[in-house]
C-alpha cells in the first residue's frame, strides 16, 4: 500500500468538490428534506489554529451525515467580525481594521478550503458588512418600538485609556487589568443599552423542557434567565424620607433582621454615607 500523500490527493477532489458544487445548497429541495446547520462564526483577528477546527467538525460531521441521508443541507460560514478582538488585532499589528478584518478572512477561508470544510461558500457573510448589519439595526429598532430595549444607568468596566467600556472577558487577571493596554480598568457608572428580557423569562424557561439539550446545559439556561420568586420589602431609613427596597426568597425571615448592608455603588451609598466613611466607598 503506498503512502497517503494529502498534498498530492486532497487538493485534486477539493477542486472536483468546488467545481461541481458539492456542499451548495439546492434552492428548491423535496418537502421535509431541509436541514439547517450551523457552527460557531470565528473572530477574523488572525489565522486559524487547531482549536477553530476542534469546535467546527462536530457540525461538519454531521452536516455530511445528513447529506448522506439525502438531506437538502444549508452549511454556511461567516466572521463575527465586529468588536474588540478584532480591532485589536488591528491595533497591535499597524493596520486599518477593515484591512486587516478582510485580509484574515481571505486567508481564514484558504485554510478552511485546506482543511476540506464542507461548507456552502454561496452562504458566506461578514457581520462587518453593511448589507448584514442593517438587518441588526432593523431588529433593534423593533425592540426599541416594543419597550424591549431601554437605556438605564448601570456599573461598567471602563477604560480610562482606551476611552471605552469593556465586558467581564476583556478585564485580565486580579489586578484587573485592559487586556488590550494593561491599564487599571475603573467600574463608571454610564447610561447605556439593555434588553428587557425578563418579559419572556416564564416562555424561555418552559421551551426549555421541549429541547433535546443535555441536562447539565438546560440548567445553566435556567440559571442564566435568573427567575427567583419572593417578595420586595421596603425599609424606612432612620432620620431621613428615604427608602431601601430589597428583594428576598424567604420573606418568613425578615422579623429576624438585625442590620443591611448597602452596596457603595447604590444611589443611596452617597447620600446616607457619613463623612467618616465616604473615602472608603469612593476608594472601593
Amino acid at each position: 500500500m503506498k503512502q497517503y500523500d494529502p498534498k498530492a490527493i486532497e487538493p485534486k477532489w477539493q477542486q472536483v468538490w468546488q467545481e461541481t458544487g458539492l456542499y451548495e445548497t439546492a434552492v428548491a429541495p423535496a418537502e421535509g428534506q431541509d436541514w439547517y446547520q450551523l457552527a460557531m462564526f470565528p473572530y477574523p483577528s488572525g489565522n486559524l489554529h487547531a482549536g477553530h477546527w476542534y469546535a467546527m467538525t462536530g457540525a461538519d460531521v454531521l452536516a455530511r451525515y445528513r447529506r448522506m441521508q439525502g438531506k437538502n443541507v444549508l452549511f454556511p460560514m461567516g466572521w463575527d467580525a465586529f468588536g474588540l478582538p478584532a480591532e485589536n488585532a488591528a491595533i497591535k499589528h499597524g493596520i486599518p481594521p477593515a484591512e486587516w478584518t478582510r485580509s484574515n478572512i481571505a486567508d481564514m477561508k484558504q485554510q478552511f478550503g485546506r482543511m476540506g470544510a464542507s461548507f456552502d461558500w454561496n452562504k458566506e457573510l461578514s457581520t462587518a458588512d453593511p448589507d448584514y448589519y442593517r438587518w441588526t439595526q432593523w431588529l433593534f429598532l423593533l425592540l426599541y418600538e416594543q419597550g424591549l430595549a431601554y437605556r438605564e444607568k448601570g456599573l461598567q468596566h471602563w477604560c480610562p485609556s482606551c476611552q471605552t467600556v469593556l465586558a467581564n472577558e476583556q478585564v485580565v487577571g486580579q489586578a484587573n487589568l485592559c487586556e488590550r493596554c494593561d491599564t487599571p480598568v475603573e467600574k463608571k457608572e454610564l447610561e447605556q443599552w439593555f434588553f428587557k428580557i425578563t418579559d419572556y423569562a416564564e416562555e424561555l424557561l418552559s421551551d426549555l423542557d421541549d429541547l433535546d439539550w443535555p441536562e447539565k446545559i438546560k440548567t445553566m439556561q435556567r440559571d442564566w434567565i435568573g427567575k427567583s420568586q419572593g417578595a420586595q420589602v421596603t425599609f424606612p431609613v432612620v432620620e431621613t424620607d428615604e427608602e431601601i427596597e430589597v428583594f428576598t426568597t424567604r420573606p418568613d425571615t425578615i422579623h429576624g433582621a438585625t442590620y443591611m448592608v448597602l452596596a457603595p455603588e447604590h444611589p443611596l451609598a452617597g447620600e446616607i454615607t457619613t463623612p467618616s466613611r465616604q473615602e472608603a466607598v469612593e476608594t472601593y
